[in-house]
């Protein structure tokens, strides 16, 4: 079923490639002839979320669970020659939590699921939990696209997984080119910040 709804998506962007162009920050870009009311002919942007999450387990088995709130600002510059760059970022505050930092005496197990809402890496996180995500280049000329720095990335392989508070973010080099027919896209990618975590790793 997943699969299925992977492949709903990519063929709704085929078909409205402009609708799924204005939910991706790099697409959104307003041409410009002068340098003039560069900054301010760019686009802000605002987001804000919160999840709550429970695991509860038949028995004696830990109970886990999870509120978390945060928000976030992003900024696109408008397109000149071709040229354009964005910027985000996002802060997570933890309202509550249940269990996370504990080992299941029974099972022992940890907890999954709750804790990707914060910081994987280290479960007792609960003020340093904001990161720079997006921070990006882009140079655009006709079919062609080249953007280099941090970005989100959606394809089949690659993509956000966005169903926690912040989703995967990628560093390194994108390219695409995009015809009436067909679409190609590759890239070199060095970095990555996961769902669930503030860091950045190697793609190591």
């Amino acid at each position: 079923m997943l699969y299925r709804v992977t492949l709903f998506i990519i063929a709704w962007g085929w078909v409205f490639p402009t609708f799924m162009q204005s939910q991706d920050i790099r697409h959104e870009y307003v041409p410009l002839d002068t340098t003039e009311g560069f900054f301010e002919s760019g686009h802000f942007h605002f987001h804000a979320r919160t999840y709550v999450m429970g695991t509860y387990n038949e028995g004696a088995v830990s109970n886990f669970g999870a509120w978390a709130a945060g928000a976030g600002l992003g900024y696109v510059s408008p397109e000149w020659k071709g040229l354009s760059f964005g910027f985000s970022g996002f802060f997570i505050f933890k309202l509550w939590d249940e269990n996370l930092d504990i080992t299941d005496p029974i099972s022992g197990g940890t907890n999954r699921y709750e804790l990707a809402l914060f910081d994987m890496e280290n479960p007792d996180n609960s003020t340093d939990l904001d990161r720079l995500e997006e921070l990006f280049v882009r140079y655009r000329v006709g079919k062609w696209d080249l953007i280099a720095g941090r970005q989100d990335i959606e394809t089949p392989f690659l993509n956000s997984q966005d169903n926690r508070m912040r989703p995967n973010i990628f560093s390194g080099l994108w390219t695409e080119w995009n015809d009436d027919d067909f679409r190609i896209e590759a890239g070199w990618l060095n970095s990555v910040t996961p769902r669930g975590t503030v860091d950045w790793f190697s793609t190591e």
